[in-house]
């Protein structure tokens, strides 16, 4: 299973669950958004986006090595 499709079945249990507690959630066109596009809609504050979840992680060693780069 694939990054995208492991995504896919979290959200669809998310949707899910927020279903049985009565809450309307889907996904804005239907599917999941790539992530710089999904910024860039909420920096132009979309009214189709009224919630969104968003993570970011660190390697199993953190370093900030990976946020620098040498620019010459």
């Amino acid at each position: 299973m694939s990054g995208l499709a492991v995504q896919e079945s979290i959200v669809q249990n998310y949707i899910q669950q927020w279903h049985k507690i009565g809450l309307n959630v889907s996904l804005t066109g239907g599917r999941l958004m790539e992530f710089n596009y999904v910024y860039d809609k909420l920096d132009h504050d979309d009214k189709n986006i009224d919630m969104f979840r968003a993570a970011w992680s660190l390697l199993t060693e953190p370093s900030p090595r990976g946020m620098y780069r040498d620019v010459q």
